[in-house]
C-alpha cells in the first residue's frame, strides 16, 4: 500500500480545485514519486512529500 493513501488524498485535493473538469490518471513510481500534468502542460516527477507545494501551483 504505502503512498496509495497519499496518491488518494492529493487525487481528492486535485478534484476539489478543478472539478469534474480535470482527468486524473495514478500511476505507480518508485519510492512515493509520480508524473504531474495538467491540461498536457508537464510539471514533473515530483515526491508526494512535497504535494502541497504542487497542490498550491495548480490551485493558484
Amino acid at each position: 500500500m504505502g503512498y496509495a493513501n497519499l496518491a488518494a488524498w492529493m487525487t481528492s485535493e486535485l478534484f476539489q480545485a478543478a472539478g469534474t473538469a480535470i482527468a486524473i490518471s495514478l500511476k505507480p513510481g518508485t519510492a512515493g514519486a509520480f508524473k504531474v500534468t495538467v491540461d498536457k502542460k508537464y510539471f514533473g516527477i515530483k515526491k508526494l512529500k512535497v504535494s502541497h507545494r504542487i497542490l498550491w501551483k495548480l490551485k493558484n
